[in-house]
């Protein structure tokens, strides 16, 4: 016998055809409760139709609480045909262009499905400045900051902050969700070397909800690595260096605390890490000058003797570049990765390397890229465009 989630699917295409004055008679005795159960479970792609469908489902599917169940349900499920990567690669004298795909396990592998390719983007040159619940922060040439949902393509701009500043000072940007008061806030901080090697941290924080920036405590610190943070369970991570001593920061959106975590220890020589986020883990990947990358996962969050190398690997000479891990399998052995302005996928079963079709070309001089998941993030929010 079908399930509930199931007749809704295979009522997808009949629902898209019909009038909002028209009620979808299969569905019409099931009570709302499990009609919104089982909505919460379908594609953005079709929930977008069925918001024709009647005024009862247009207010519901818009609302907060459905919003945030859809994006609960699918960062529960284990199917990673909903994961999505998004590139832009910037071409000379051809600006930058944007793809998207679907990240799709083949034999347990993360293969690459094109699902959209030179697809309109909010804003022209766009930088990606983080992702988070299905939302990328991007910035622009105009000093303008967007946040964009590419499955809905619904987007919101605003400005970006400035403070008066000598020079010296560099800028680090952190984008997450705070739970609490469920609202979208975009990290901006103005860094300034100061004696001893340290760096002084002004914070500035915009709130969606309130549609403004406020100031925030600072911090110092030592230099801060990563020029755009990672979000995780409530926190934006950046890795920050003191000669050749590694750890991260870690803002938590809610408290607006700040606290230090541990990352792996390092081997001698000379090396850098960056910082990703998979299957709802920290990533930590540290690698060694000239060709040689050691891949931890933090089991247990804020748990440093939880970290765990899952893969050591050794570049060709045709994998140079800037290592940024984009998405690993479910059982840790295939990982995809950003080498420069190449895409590849790493077996650690047999040690190979496996380049992915994307935007890039050998004309290419920079990628750019950001994985997010599916979500009806900002359809609820009643002042956005769409594009």
């Amino acid at each position: 016998m079908a399930s509930g989630e199931q007749r809704l699917g295979q009522l997808a295409q009949q629902t898209s055809t019909l009038s909002l004055h028209e009620s979808p008679s299969p569905l019409a005795n099931l009570p709302q409760e499990i009609i919104a159960e089982v909505l919460a479970r379908l594609p953005v792609e079709c929930l977008l139709r069925f918001r024709c469908v009647s005024k009862s489902w247009l207010a519901l599917i818009s609302t907060h609480h459905f919003v945030n169940t859809h994006l609960h349900v699918c960062k529960n499920k284990h199917e990673s045909s909903r994961n999505r990567l998004f590139l832009i690669a910037s071409f000379s004298g051809l600006g930058k262009i944007c793809s998207i795909s679907s990240i799709v396990p083949e034999n347990s592998s993360p293969t690459l499905v094109e699902l959209s390719r030179f697809s309109k983007s909010p804003c022209r040159s766009p930088r990606i400045l983080g992702s988070c619940n299905g939302l990328l922060c991007l910035s622009t040439v105009h000093f303008k900051l967007i946040l964009w949902n590419p499955s809905t393509r619904k987007s919101r701009e605003f400005p970006d902050s400035f403070i008066q500043t000598k020079s010296g000072c560099y800028i680090r940007y952190g984008f997450g969700y705070d739970e609490r008061t469920n609202d979208y806030k975009v990290v901006k901080m103005f860094s300034f070397e100061k004696n001893g090697g340290r760096h002084e941290n002004i914070v500035k924080a915009y709130s969606l909800r309130a549609n403004s920036w406020t100031m925030m405590s600072g911090f110092s610190s030592a230099y801060i690595y990563g020029k755009c943070g990672v979000f995780l369970n409530g926190a934006i991570h950046w890795e920050i260096r003191d000669t050749d001593s590694w750890d991260i920061v870690a803002l938590d959106l809610g408290t607006e605390r700040y606290r230090t975590m541990a990352l792996p220890r390092a081997e001698n020589g000379k090396f850098y890490w960056t910082l990703g986020v998979s299957r709802g883990c920290l990533l930590a990947c540290c690698f060694y000058y000239p060709k040689r990358t050691h891949l931890w996962v933090m089991k247990e969050y804020g748990v440093a003797e939880s970290w765990t190398k899952v893969v050591s690997f050794t570049l060709s000479d045709h994998h140079r570049g800037y290592i940024t891990v984009l998405h690993m399998s479910e059982n840790g052995e295939e990982v995809l990765l950003k080498l420069g302005t190449q895409l590849a996928v790493y077996n650690s079963r047999n040690g190979s390397f496996k380049h992915v079709e994307c935007v890039a070309s050998p004309r290419t001089i920079e990628v750019q890229s950001a994985t997010y998941d599916e979500s009806l993030a900002l359809l609820d929010i009643g002042h956005d465009r769409e594009n």
